[in-house]
């Protein structure tokens, strides 16, 4: 089969992180792979360098008559390359793809997100592939057909890895993601200064850019935290980011899936992080992580605080995270079935 992957929108978080390990999976089962990204994408040379064929698009700053050119380029690409099938990653990438090929090949989506207003803008495709239960069952109560919706978690390509076994001098907290609200890093700083208050100071180190870096670092200085803001870490540059910590953090409000659980996991790093869709899908609590309420600096220096006191827990809770990680996140785990889905996609057919 030949599959076109469209991800036309977003910046560098984990639905576009995606696009690399589904173009992998889908080579790996024998399938051509032809992926059009956005020419500012962070992994288009994660994508080349597994020798997918990559064309490369700019963002609709006016999206009227570029959203036209970028949908015949689409078209053009998608007839050249003979295109069975095309996977959108988003609505950013669905509706460009829906307006190039619509009708004529079946377009399934990747859902990658909970909230309603922006499900909503994926219900034109042929198929939706979710990353949890609770995401299947809010893509079907807005009204897909359950026979074309597909579950599938995400996944990483690389082996579960050892990690270094001795907790730095203080324990240093790593967290990872874009910098806006709804990943709570205020939360974990507050964390971090309770533990500080209690007289158990950790170094936090925080991966990522975004709009509220400089309150963060505001932040960061009243709390009485020391604290490195680090930037983008690319995938070439997150086994380092992930040896260097002793507790991985998520303080997320909101985390549909979130890759940067599985990512840990894979790494051997134990894992504290909040009640989220993502966490729930994800985590047996108390096994292969801590889950505590979000909104809750206190009980999330409780976890980490225990976690840096009890060494074979922290070591118990890390093996079982990758072991949960091979059976369920691996692309050896996942290959299959995405194969499998886009086959049933291909025998379905479109909508129209």
């Amino acid at each position: 089969m030949r599959i076109l992957l469209v991800m036309t929108g977003g910046r560098g978080g984990g639905l576009q992180q995606s696009i690399v390990p589904y173009a992998d999976a889908l080579r790996r089962a024998g399938h051509a792979v032809l992926a059009v990204v956005l020419e500012t994408s962070p992994f288009v040379d994660d994508l080349r360098g597994l020798g997918v064929t990559v064309l490369t698009t700019r963002w609709p700053r006016k999206p009227r008559p570029f959203a036209w050119m970028q949908a015949r380029m689409i078209r053009r690409a998608a007839n050249e390359f003979g295109a069975d099938l095309a996977l959108a990653f988003a609505s950013k990438g669905l509706t460009p793809a829906l307006r190039a090929l619509g009708g004529r090949i079946p377009v399934l989506s990747r859902c990658g997100a909970t909230r309603e207003h922006t499900v909503a803008r994926l219900l034109g495709a042929d198929g939706i592939i979710v990353t949890s239960n609770e995401m299947h069952a809010l893509v079907q109560r807005l009204g897909m057909p359950p026979d074309r919706i597909y579950l599938l978690p995400n996944f990483l390509i690389g082996a579960a890895r050892p990690h270094p076994a001795v907790v730095h001098t203080p324990p240093v907290i790593g967290t990872l993601g874009r910098m806006v609200p709804r990943k709570g890093f205020d939360v974990l700083l507050r964390s971090c200064g309770v533990l500080a208050a209690r007289g158990r100071p950790v170094r936090l180190v925080v991966g990522g850019t975004g709009p509220e870096m400089a309150p963060l670092q505001r932040l960061a200085q009243a709390e009485g935290v020391e604290a490195e803001f680090r930037g983008w870490i690319g995938n070439a540059d997150k086994p380092a980011f992930f040896d260097g910590i002793d507790v991985f953090a998520c303080p997320s409000r909101s985390e549909p899936f979130g890759f940067v659980y599985i990512e840990a996991m894979q790494a051997g790093v134990p894992v504290v992080t909040t009640d989220t869709v993502g966490a729930r899908f994800i985590f047996t609590p108390g096994t292969d992580g801590l889950v505590v309420p979000q909104e809750d600096a206190e009980a999330m220096a409780d976890a980490i605080e225990a976690l840096l006191d009890a060494p074979e827990t922290r070591e118990k809770m890390a093996a079982a995270a990758q072991d949960t990680f091979r059976a369920r996140f691996h692309i050896d785990a996942a290959a299959g079935l995405l194969a499998g889905i886009a086959h049933a996609a291909l025998e379905k057919g479109t909508r129209a």
